[in-house]
């Protein structure tokens, strides 16, 4: 994910048509992983031994595409997100929001940053919340079962 995240090609050309374009697409991205945990956490309800790794591949996933979005945001709309100026500044910006770290070097300072700040943070706790609660869940329910596989295992080779 980070290999294609770094590597994408973005024309850092300035127009309207473009960045309207850069935040289609990113809402696009946004209501795709959205649909896509909440079809991973359906599943993970109808079948307990239904396996959570693309649930756990959507996380960063979601994080990739929200530091995409910032950047194309900032390339296109510069003043948006003072100095967020890279890829990887866009990353430390949306992770800092993920974590609700926020170190405050990096703000959104325009009202469609903030906007687009509000709907990762909103994002965030419904989608990422609801995907790290079944992936606990998941771990603690597999976590007896593996215990009493390993006991057995254990009392076989005595």
């Amino acid at each position: 994910m980070l290999v294609v995240f770094y590597t994408i090609p973005v024309s850092t050309q300035e127009s309207t048509g473009r960045a309207v374009f850069s935040i289609l697409l990113t809402l696009a991205g946004v209501a795709a992983l959205a649909w896509a945990i909440l079809e991973q956490v359906r599943r993970q309800l109808r079948s307990r031994s239904e396996d959570i790794h693309t649930l756990l591949m959507l996380l960063p996933l979601s994080a990739v595409v929200f530091a995409l979005g910032f950047f194309l945001m900032e390339e296109h709309l510069p003043g948006q997100i003072p100095g967020l100026t890279t890829r990887t500044d866009a990353l430390y910006f949306t992770l800092s929001t993920l974590t609700t770290v926020g170190y405050g070097d990096i703000t959104a300072q325009g009202q469609l940053a903030r906007g687009v700040v509000i709907l990762q943070l909103v994002f965030n706790a419904v989608f990422v919340g609801a995907a790290v609660s079944i992936v606990v869940g998941t771990i603690r329910n597999r976590a007896p079962v593996l215990k009493a596989e390993k006991d057995d295992e254990k009392h076989d080779a005595e």
